[in-house]
């Protein structure tokens, strides 16, 4: 009784001793999120070699297309933190540029090492 509780003792230590087992990383996610600021991470996922134009239109595919009063407005649900109920939030087709170049702005400042000469608060000449 004695040398099977020792010997129980031992192959738990042993498997607490090891390191954890190495699992395969995760496969990149390709869903949009449905948070407010969703559309504004979807452009910085992207090619940073591509058109504002093109960033745009990958961001759009991610909402509906509705035409209000003569306008084109680019409307999605979303369901806020705290909350069960979807709210449809709708941007004009401005909005959603200057939404995607702001994430895209936010990108490339993020790119640009900590204490480099180029940081934000210096910028870069250029």
């Amino acid at each position: 009784m004695r040398i099977s509780l020792n010997v129980c003792l031992i192959a738990l230590l042993g498997a607490c001793a090891s390191g954890p087992a190495k699992q395969p990383a995760p496969a990149a996610s390709t869903t949009v999120a449905s948070a407010p600021g969703a559309a504004a991470r979807t452009p910085a996922q992207s090619n940073p070699q591509e058109s504002l134009e093109e960033q745009v239109a990958k961001t759009a595919a991610a909402y509906k297309k509705v035409e209000k009063e003569g306008k084109t407005l680019y409307c999605r649900k979303e369901t806020m933190l705290g909350s069960r109920l979807p709210v449809e939030h709708c941007l004009t087709e401005s909005e959603l540029t200057e939404q995607v170049r702001s994430a895209v702005a936010l990108r490339d400042r993020m790119r640009v090492p900590r204490g480099s000469p180029c940081d934000q608060l210096m910028g870069c000449g250029g």
